[in-house]
């Protein structure tokens, strides 16, 4: 089951079962500002867990991770949505700054080569003039196949590129423009993705916005990116 915790002016952590763009989520408002701010997250969070949650959307500013590992709850993770999006993400970007697709060399950065990777750059590769591939495990590997199966120029990863993909958590590049595709807060070098179909105060929700397209709810369409 999905719950949903929002901040709301007198919430008191009563459980609201609603329908959120056609998913059953379990909602629940709280007040954390408020002298029962405590109690009324307390009660949210037994409400939730008595419902079968373990699923969670967030407040963009909610900081309370204590509260999430006391009570069994998970955020959604952005990562899969993100990632499948890295193709778009990255013209975007590209355009942003004026720079030629068919001149850049695009670099893909993180621990290991998954199947995410492995995906995106395969749409990339035909996109960009070329790729470099900066991955600890199986780097090599994905490098070798992007030049067998695509017949691409892969380039070193001490090569200078335009932009670079963080797909999990490494050493920043300080001098690179570098899109990170992980994580709750996840930093887009200025870039906006949005969904102009979701409630004004949700358009960029990035949570929302992986929950849907996980359910079906969303298709490439439906996303802005500015």
């Amino acid at each position: 089951m999905l719950g949903r915790l929002k901040f709301s002016q007198g919430g008191r952590g009563k459980m609201e079962s609603t329908g959120l763009y056609g998913l059953p989520v379990v909602q629940t408002r709280v007040d954390p500002e408020g002298w029962l701010g405590r109690w009324s997250m307390e009660r949210a969070a037994r409400t939730m867990h008595k419902a079968g949650v373990i699923r969670t959307l967030l407040p963009c500013d909610f900081e309370d991770e204590a509260w999430l590992k006391r009570w069994g709850f998970r955020r959604v993770d952005c990562a899969a949505f993100l990632q499948a999006q890295s193709p778009a993400l990255t013209q975007a970007a590209l355009r942003q700054r004026d720079i030629d697709p068919n001149r850049a060399c695009v670099k893909l950065r993180g621990a290991r080569a998954d199947e995410s990777m492995t995906r995106c750059a395969a749409r990339l590769c035909r996109r960009v003039r070329h790729l470099s591939v900066d991955v600890a495990r199986g780097g090599e590997k994905l490098a070798d196949w992007l030049r067998w199966e695509f017949g691409v120029a892969v380039l070193p990863a001490e090569e200078p590129a335009q932009l670079s993909l963080c797909f999990q958590p490494v050493s920043p590049e300080s001098e690179m423009p570098e899109l990170e595709l992980f994580g709750h807060r996840p930093q887009l070098d200025g870039l906006r993705l949005w969904v102009p179909k979701l409630r004004e105060e949700e358009q960029e929700d990035l949570e929302l916005m992986s929950v849907l397209w996980e359910w079906g709810k969303l298709e490439e369409e439906d996303l802005k990116f500015t």
